[in-house]
């Protein structure tokens, strides 16, 4: 029986996630992390921010097709057209980064927002440096599944 189209969306998530869980500084906050609850992902991300505030350092929440990728840096054609632009890599200002879960794309930015007011509430001023609520970035993408992460700076 052939495979859905999500059925293959999902198996490459789990291709990009072992992928990227080789760079030392990129870890996963589980071993389950494909269409993980939001309930338990509200609770991941206000344990890690919880983690970095006690240790007195800074945490950023953000959501990216692939976490190695974005931890690393490179060129990415914008969804909007316009050329190639390139966009540094999270390893140039953050320590480490926690992959906390993965999602088709139209659910992770939903899923984004959630993670960024779950870190914000458990946080004080200034932890989470995070600007906006919602997933501004995230390009929507059929069939395509995206990651939720945290990278700090200081780790509890």
């Amino acid at each position: 029986m052939p495979e859905t189209r999500w059925e293959a969306a999902e198996a490459e998530a789990h291709m990009v996630l072992a992928s990227a869980l080789h760079v030392p500084q990129i870890k996963a906050a589980s071993r389950y992390l494909v269409r993980v609850e939001r309930a338990e992902l509200e609770r991941r991300a206000a344990y890690f921010v919880g983690r970095v505030m006690v240790a007195g350092g800074r945490a950023y929440i953000g959501s990216t097709s692939d976490p190695k990728w974005r931890w690393q840096g490179g060129w990415y054609v914008p969804s909007n057209g316009g050329g190639k632009n390139y966009m540094p890599g999270h390893r140039m200002r953050w320590s480490a980064m926690i992959v906390l879960g993965s999602w088709p794309d139209h659910e992770t930015a939903q899923m984004e927002e959630a993670a960024i007011l779950a870190g914000k509430a458990a946080a004080k001023p200034r932890t989470l440096e995070n600007k906006c609520s919602d997933a501004r970035g995230l390009s929507i993408r059929s069939h395509a599944f995206s990651f939720v992460y945290i990278c700090f700076d200081v780790f509890g």
